[in-house]
This record gives structure tokens, C-alpha cells and sequence, in this order.
């Protein structure tokens, strides 16, 4: 059509934005067209594009012939150009050997440059929690672990949520041993999105992810959420006020 003709115009004198255009709209139609694009893309170093060439080497998109060592090399210059993408893949790589020496220390390297990146996925922090808490490449701190799993539960991670919420029941079962690490889950939902406060107020509700059910609880996480903006808090507490459930 007309847009591609255009495209593929100043994409010949080297047009950047008319290759990312092309790449795109080929893509959306899985055609192997996308590939001189891409290829293009990746040869001027960017980021995103290079991740993307990684993942078509890696499952043989677009007629290419499906490579490990490909896909590594590129995700490993997407990671080291700053795309989280690529962080997690590379992390990937390293974490389980494939196709290269098996590295523990530098999958939690890319897993943590993946979760502190500013355009972070809530999947690099539920990893990241995970190696922290069983220390896995790096050391073992419980207190990083609740931290990342906490900025993961925000985004509504359910795995990140039921880990929160496995240390809160713990620790309520196990006394004063665990006080400490109890008011770091406490203080964690306490300090954590509406949202999240509101989730975690329906699984205590509900008895959800392995939660003793507690409408005191719910009502207090509520309320908490409802006084922070949570519409469906809102009517939620209203619903425990008219019922008299849990507000004693």
C-alpha cells in the first residue's frame, strides 16, 4: 500500500523511523518481510530491536533458522544498551545454561538490572524477590526479598502476593520469632498502591492465597484502600458498616 511504499522510500536512504514503521507493520502480519527491518534496526545498535531479532532467533520467526547463540548474543546487547527485555532474557540464559556456561551470579545481575530499571517489569521484581529469598546468585536477605516482592504484588502479580501473604501467615503462627519480619509485611501493604491494599483486603476476606480468613483484617485493609481512592474499596467498606461485618 501507499504508507509502505513511502516507508520503504526513506527507509532506502537509511531512515530510522521508516524502518521501525516497516518492522512494525510487517510484524503485525507475521511476515517474514519484517527481517531486512529488523536486521537494519539492529545493526544501528537499537535496543528494542535487538531484543526483538534475540526473540526471533530464539523461535525461529520469520523463516529464520532457530539459534541459541543468536538469540543470547542479541539479548546480551539489548541488556547492555539498557532494554529490560533484554535484562530478563540474558537473565534467562545465564540462569538455566543455555547454550552458554551456566552463571548464577550474572542471572541475578541482569535480573536486578531488569528490576531496578526505571521501566521495569513487575516479572524482574517477582524473580528478583525469589533470588533474594532463596539466594540464589547473590545473597540471601529476606528484607530485599519482601521489598521486591512487594513492588511485584503492586502490580498485581498473584505468585508476589501469595509469597507476601505465605510470610504474614508464618509469622502469625510462629510468635514472637517472626514479630520483626511480621511488621515488615504490615509496614510493606501499609505503604503499598490502593489498589494492592484493596487485594489483599479481599483475600483476607475470602481466605485467598493460603490466607486465614479475617474480616477484621479486611475491613481494616478496606478501609486503608478506600481512604486512598479505591472505588471498589469504597463499597466494600460500606458493604462491612451495613452488615456489621468485622468493624468491632
Amino acid at each position: 500500500d501507499e504508507a509502505i511504499r513511502y516507508y520503504s522510500l526513506a527507509a532506502d536512504k537509511g531512515n530510522l523511523r521508516a524502518f521501525r514503521a516497516l518492522f512494525y507493520l510487517y510484524y503485525k502480519k507475521s511476515d517474514d518481510k519484517a527481517l531486512p527491518s529488523l536486521f537494519a534496526l539492529a545493526e544501528k545498535k537499537e535496543p528494542l530491536f535487538l531484543y526483538f531479532l534475540g526473540l526471533f532467533f530464539e523461535n525461529g520467526y520469520g523463516g529464520l533458522q532457530k539459534s541459541m547463540q543468536e538469540a543470547f548474543k542479541y539479548y546480551k546487547l539489548a541488556a547492555d544498551l539498557g532494554n529490560t527485555e533484554g535484562m530478563l532474557a540474558t537473565a534467562r540464559f545465564f540462569k538455566n545454561g543455555i547454550e552458554i556456561e551456566k552463571s548464577l551470579v550474572d542471572a541475578f545481575k541482569y535480573t536486578k538490572l531488569a528490576a531496578d530499571n526505571p521501566s521495569y517489569t513487575y516479572d524482574a521484581n517477582f524473580e528478583l524477590a525469589e533470588m533474594y529469598r532463596l539466594g540464589i546468585g547473590g545473597p540471601r536477605s529476606e528484607k530485599e526479598a519482601l521489598e521486591y516482592y512487594l513492588k511485584a504484588a503492586n502490580r498485581s502479580h498473584k505468585e508476589a502476593q501469595a509469597a507476601l501473604f505465605d510470610v504474614y501467615e508464618f509469622g502469625q503462627k510462629n510468635g514472637q520469632d517472626y514479630e520483626e519480619t511480621l511488621n515488615q509485611v504490615r509496614e510493606l501493604v501499609l505503604s503499598g498502591t490502593p489498589r494492592f491494599q484493596y487485594e489483599v483486603g479481599y483475600a483476607f476476606e475470602n481466605g485467598l492465597n493460603r490466607l486465614t480468613p479475617c474480616d477484621v483484617n479486611a475491613f481494616r485493609l478496606y478501609k486503608l484502600a478506600a481512604n486512598n481512592g479505591c472505588v471498589e474499596a469504597q463499597v466494600k467498606v460500606a458493604d462491612f458498616y451495613r452488615k456489621g461485618k468485622g468493624t468491632k
